[in-house]
């Protein structure tokens, strides 16, 4: 990002290795097979509506080229697919959550979106973090 503004190009690539019986493993492994068997452009896309539905709002409003509504809105719209995304685990494994409480309508005063949690990383995962080339 260059003066607040992102730039013109930008790419990610990621390097991770881990234990084939952890949890990154097993989710690695599974996205490996998964790549096996689908395009190219059908992989990106799958993989970067994983990231928009979570931080889509986000970049924007740090982005600053959005409005509250239109963050507001963005937000909604990243929820919905979430929620569906939900809907669609609750089925397939016969569980199910809580309903979610209901969305209060924003005042002037509120509409600002709150920041994402920070996310503490273990000390041997930021190095990694920090020194990602990113590149689909």
């Amino acid at each position: 990002m260059k003066n607040g503004k992102f730039s013109s190009s930008v790419s990610v690539s990621l390097r991770y290795q881990a234990e084939p019986d952890t949890e990154d493993g097993v989710i690695i492994n599974y996205i490996q097979q998964m790549s096996q068997k689908v395009s190219t452009p059908y992989k990106r896309t799958t993989i970067l509506e994983c990231w928009k539905n979570h931080w889509l709002p986000y970049a924007y409003e740090e982005n600053g080229s959005k409005t509250p509504e239109q963050l507001r809105q963005l937000a909604i719209d990243c929820a919905e697919q979430l929620r569906a995304h939900a809907q669609k685990l609750e089925q397939r494994y016969g569980c199910s959550l809580p309903s979610p409480s209901p969305i209060t309508p924003s005042t002037p005063s509120t509409n600002r979106v709150s920041q994402p949690e920070q996310v503490s990383l273990p000390s041997e995962v930021k190095p990694l973090i920090n020194s990602l080339d990113f590149n689909l």
